[in-house]
């Protein structure tokens, strides 16, 4: 090696460290980055939430895994076929897994009961306390329901996790029908209830004859237009199931024509505002031709005009 390079190499020396003449600030937390320190009160709460949270966690996986083994046991059965008498085996151990997961009737409520029987209400439901919530057969629960007397219509409602919810729609009477020497009470749709025998119905109208309940509803509509006969309504019978007689309080007899009676009945508002006819020795008032009108007097009535020496 020459002595040119030999001094080149002496002279290149390894560079020295650089020296950190100024030590590393210490990091300092930024303003408003500091978690605040929860209380006492609701650290408690927080650990009931989480608490809450790992038990329905734990509920929600215990019913999905028990109706996989269930779903699983009712293939095996099948196939093995011992389908019949397994089925009714999964289907109790369903209820009792339902049950056990808090899927179950815990409360019956039931609104708009006033007559129907609570009893038979309570029957037709179809389910105690205590039973799986999602077994309960709505559809029949409120078939059944409808087929009590009393019930026009009936909603059933399941309210999970644990109510059943009962809404009911009674009949409401509009009159007393006589047939045979036996009173029942009527509906508006002409549906026949059972026997008269409360005294919050004796105010109802009485109606009379065969077909008299399916026709008891358009009667009382039209007389709803003319308040001065249906204030003094009493009864009415029905005739050969075609027309109506209608009898007022004071006994007077109106006797309607089988089509028509708006028009009827506008007449005989129209006399008794012209001749008070309501208040006379009448017996009876004949509409059934629509030009003209029969009165019969009473008896009283027409002796006394046809006697002797009397003014008419």
């Amino acid at each position: 090696m020459s002595a040119i390079s030999q001094r080149t190499h002496a002279a290149r020396k390894p560079a020295a460290p650089k020296s950190r003449s100024k030590s590393r600030a210490k990091s300092k937390p930024r303003k408003g980055t500091r978690r605040k320190k929860q209380s006492w009160f609701a650290r408690q709460k927080q650990k009931v939430t989480d608490l809450r949270d790992r038990i329905l966690s734990y509920r929600l996986h215990a019913l999905i895994g028990s109706f996989v083994v269930v779903a699983v046991s009712l293939y095996v059965a099948l196939a093995a076929g011992v389908g019949e008498w397994v089925a009714d085996e999964v289907n109790d151990a369903t209820r009792h897994v339902l049950v056990a997961s808090g899927l179950s009737v815990e409360q019956i409520r039931v609104e708009g009961r006033n007559r129907a029987d609570l009893e038979e209400v309570r029957e037709a439901i179809g389910i105690v306390q205590g039973g799986s919530i999602l077994h309960f057969d709505v559809a029949a629960a409120r078939a059944r329901l409808e087929e009590i007397e009393w019930v026009e219509d009936a909603k059933v409602i399941r309210l999970l996790p644990r109510t059943i919810h009962v809404v009911i729609t009674e009949r409401r009477p509009v009159a007393i029908w006589q047939m045979d020497g036996n009173l029942h009470l009527v509906d508006n749709n002409g549906f026949i209830l059972d026997e008269f025998r409360d005294e919050w119905a004796m105010n109802l109208p009485l109606v009379v004859g065969s077909g008299a309940p399916g026709e008891t509803a358009a009667l009382l509509t039209a007389l709803a237009a003319f308040p001065d006969i249906r204030e003094n309504f009493a009864s009415a019978i029905r005739v050969a199931d075609r027309r109506w007689n209608l009898r007022l309080i004071n006994g007077i007899e109106i006797r309607l024509p089988a089509e028509n009676i708006h028009f009827a009945l506008s007449r005989i508002v129209k006399y008794n505002n012209e001749y008070d006819l309501f208040k006379q020795e009448i017996k009876s008032v004949d509409l059934r031709l629509p030009d003209r009108v029969y009165l019969k007097l009473t008896d009283e009535e027409a002796d006394r005009l046809w006697s002797p020496g009397s003014k008419t």
